[in-house]
């Protein structure tokens, strides 16, 4: 591998012209820059006006200081770049790019997919002929055309996206910014309980709102308009597909199915939890079965210490093995519950003298795990004012 170094301190600004294969940049703690290719003839540099100018006909690796600025023109194959607190302008990219750890970034093409990750300031994206994912970027994001699908997650910046396939957004905006999306594909949006924002909704194949405390407004019939709570952030979301907006933790006046459904969560939810503590206990039989091998050979001659740590061993695997057989039960019960459907019936009436907020307070401790299915019907039975039965003996 050859390579040369330059010296331009902490701050240099590198212009890279074309590069006719893969560019790797890498912003490390160093006031030198090194230039990396598999052959020096591939490789052209030139220092001026304290300036590094760089061309390669083949792949290239850099490693820069962090408060590098960059600007690069054209490359051919697949980029990176992580680590990099300076200026970033970027022209045209000919394959996949990988882009984390900067402060702004600007590109011009992207012909391949991209992934796009912590960016503190402004991101703006004049063309991706591909998917892309953004990941953490605070400032605002503006990608004026994508021609594949778009993943979104951890903005807060505000953003206007525009794509032809489809985009998912989860998000935590932010109270003062504006979110924006024309896709000609469908839009799902998830945002977190006790969001406040207004948003527009028009799409040509349906819209959903999961937000059951939320009162919608029909403007037409492929367009809504909703408002919950105060906040100031505004959602324009515009799709030829279908929109779907949901607000997570959020519950409304429940049906029975809405219950069941709840209930089903729950037990599916309980399940998982049982099935990785079955894991964990076979791992741990796994590990101490293993240990009784190793003590079996390494203390042949100390009797009485072997006896009496497979003695203690022996206890403990019996342990995990009555551990064991009790959460295959409970997931049994469970799954036999669940076979069947819960219980749980909310009724609807003008004179039902359960509230909503109890009804959300008992189905929240039946997802969190501190009731089951049976203590629900016996407390909405105590609140509904059902006289408990009594045996006659």
């Amino acid at each position: 591998m050859d390579y040369q170094k330059y010296d331009l301190g902490e701050s240099p600004t590198i212009i890279i012209k074309n590069i006719m294969g893969k560019l790797t940049i890498k912003g490390l703690e160093t006031n030198k820059i090194k230039c990396e290719s598999k052959n020096r003839q591939l490789l052209k540099t030139e220092e001026k006006d304290n300036k590094i100018f760089l061309s390669s006909q083949g792949n290239c690796k850099l490693i820069v200081p962090l408060k590098s600025n960059i600007t690069i023109k054209s490359v051919k194959g697949n980029f990176s770049l992580n680590r990099v607190s300076g200026e970033l302008s970027i022209g045209e990219i000919m394959g996949a790019a990988n882009i984390s750890n900067v402060i702004n970034l600007s590109v011009k093409t992207i012909n391949g997919s991209a992934n796009i990750a912590n960016v503190d300031d402004l991101l703006s994206i004049k063309a991706v002929h591909g998917n892309l994912s953004l990941k953490d970027v605070f400032g605002k994001t503006i990608i004026t055309q994508c021609s594949g699908n778009i993943s979104v997650s951890g903005i807060s910046g505000g953003f206007e996206l525009k794509t032809s396939g489809n985009t998912i957004l989860n998000i935590d905006p932010d109270p003062v910014k504006d979110y924006k999306v024309t896709s000609t594909g469908n839009i799902f949006c998830q945002v977190p309980a006790n969001t406040g924002f207004e948003a527009k909704l028009n799409s040509k194949s349906g819209i959903q709102v999961n937000a059951p405390f939320i009162e919608l407004e029909e403007n037409e019939p492929n367009s809504k308009h909703i408002q919950i709570g105060d906040g100031g952030s505004k959602f324009d979301f515009a799709s030829v597909g279908k929109i779907t907006l949901s607000v997570e933790g959020h519950y409304g006046k429940f049906s029975s199915s809405d219950a069941n459904d709840i209930a089903h969560d729950a037990l599916s939810f309980s399940s998982e939890v049982v099935h990785e503590t079955i894991i964990s206990l076979e791992n741990s039989l796994s590990d101490l079965n293993r240990d009784l091998k190793v003590l079996s050979i390494e203390l042949p001659d100390n009797k009485a210490i072997l006896k009496k740590t497979r003695k203690d061993l022996l206890k403990a695997r019996r342990d995990l093995e009555r551990d064991l057989a009790a959460s295959r039960r409970q997931i049994n019960r469970s799954v036999r519950r669940k076979a069947h459907g819960p219980s749980i019936v909310i009724r609807k009436g003008t004179d039902d003298p359960v509230s909503n907020e109890e009804r959300v307070k008992i189905l929240q401790m039946v997802e969190n795990g501190l009731i089951d299915v049976a203590d629900a019907e016996m407390l909405l039975a105590a609140i509904e004012g059902k006289p408990e039965e009594k045996s006659i003996d």
